[in-house]
């Protein structure tokens, strides 16, 4: 890609611009490869926080302060990063600026009303624990986990904390502080997916008394309200993962309705509004999946497909071209986590960013 740009002195993402044809199919017009390039939001590395793992026993689960990491190009498990300072699980948001991971909110213990305000940070490319960023306006969690970051600012939209939440709010990843106020959602909601993204995030399903299928989105404004963007083509969704590149958005689990999971995998493109596409599938149905992504691959984490069955797989798939079912290509690994009733290592509710 940087001799493209010697060439014709323009970047590769603006080749639209200049020759009327999408990045995608550069390669047919020009007889080119053009590889990806890392977005402001992601990196090499994964990083997936807190979350809920196995206890000791079939009907023990706790929320944790763990941290796991593995490089995204490889299929591996997992490895232990540090701990949080605080045990969270179903965060309000989470970001990333390349380098530094933020994440925001969430509950401190499974199943209970404790909802968390504070704020903390970890460098992606070295190892150890989390560093207090600053708090949160509203104190909630079940904000949009995976999301929502363009490597400069990182919203946290909504969310629970007893009632449902139409708040948005923003930092400024780089420093640390408290949250300032943006716009609002259309109507208060927790439960629902959010995106990282170049121009705009989308914030997907989610609960408002019921599922949801609506999907807003925001061009991160500081001040100005989300705005409707589409509807989820096949099923309504809440409490799904996310994984995205600079064109599409990808969702995966989930509940679809009433207490019934869903395994499909459905994806949004950014430059347009419309309906989702269900592409493809995970192993089994089940919740509280976390994903992220590096911009062209994208995995997700763990999950839960009924009480207590708590999943470790990782399972991957490629953005531009989702098709049939996502592949195993690992496992989250953890000391304290116990294989006596479920996977060892299983965990759901985590928040997932990349950097490097």
């Amino acid at each position: 890609m940087a001799d493209l740009e010697k060439i014709m002195g323009v970047s590769a993402t603006d080749i639209e611009k200049i020759m009327g044809v999408s990045k995608d199919d550069i390669e047919k017009v020009m007889g080119v490869e053009i590889p990806a390039s890392t977005p402001a939001w992601g990196g090499t590395r994964a990083v997936i926080m807190g979350g809920v793992g196995n206890g000791d026993d079939a009907n023990e689960v706790s929320v944790t302060d763990y941290i796991l990491y593995k490089t995204m190009a490889s299929d591996s498990n997992t490895s232990q990063f540090g701990q949080l300072i605080v045990d969270r699980d179903l965060a309000k948001g989470s970001g990333s600026n390349g380098s530094r991971i933020v994440i925001g909110g969430g509950r401190q213990a499974n199943g209970g009303a404790t909802y968390l305000e504070d704020m903390e940070y970890v460098t992606a490319a070295s190892t150890g624990g989390g560093t207090d960023f600053g708090n949160l306006v509203d104190s909630a969690g079940q904000g949009g986990p995976d999301g929502a970051s363009n490597g400069t600012l990182c919203f946290f939209n909504g969310g629970n904390d007893g009632n449902h939440n139409n708040d948005m709010e923003y930092v400024t990843i780089a420093s640390t502080g408290n949250g300032t106020d943006a716009g609002n959602l259309g109507q208060g909601m927790g439960g629902h997916a959010t995106s990282n993204g170049d121009s705009k995030y989308l914030i997907v399903g989610g609960f408002d008394g019921g599922i949801r299928d609506e999907v807003e989105q925001n061009n991160f404004s500081t001040s100005a309200n989300a705005s409707d963007y589409g509807n989820v083509g096949t099923v309504a969704s809440a409490h799904s993962g996310t994984a995205c590149s600079t064109t599409r958005v990808v969702i995966a689990g989930g509940y679809v309705s009433a207490w019934v999971h869903g395994n499909n995998i459905h994806w949004f493109p950014v430059a347009s509004s419309a309906d989702s596409t269900d592409a493809a599938d995970l192993h089994v149905a089940m919740k509280h999946v976390s994903g992220t992504s590096d911009g062209t691959r994208g995995e997700f984490y763990g999950g839960e497909e009924s009480s207590y069955q708590v999943h470790n797989e990782i399972q991957k798939i490629t953005i531009a071209s989702i098709s049939g079912t996502a592949t195993d290509v690992g496992d989250l690994t953890h000391p304290t986590y116990d294989s006596d009733y479920n996977d060892d290592g299983g965990l759901y509710a985590a928040s997932s960013q990349t950097g490097t």
